[in-house]
């Protein structure tokens, strides 16, 4: 009875912690997908210039 109990309470304890951790996990992606968004957008790397699909197209003539 004591050892059911016991399990029982261990059991829900577990279920709680990972309920916890999914929820944790959801939202580290969300916040990497946040700052992903705001502070690596291509253009703003060094390299866009080289690497800019419609250079071309911006490209003053000579």
């Amino acid at each position: 009875s004591t050892i059911a109990k016991d399990s029982i309470r261990n059991d829900t304890i577990a279920q709680l912690l990972e309920r916890r951790q999914q929820f944790d996990e959801r939202e580290n992606i969300r916040a990497l997908n946040e700052f992903r968004a705001l502070h690596q957008q291509p253009d703003a790397q060094r390299e866009w210039d080289l690497n800019d699909p419609d250079y071309l197209k911006k490209d003053m003539p000579a």
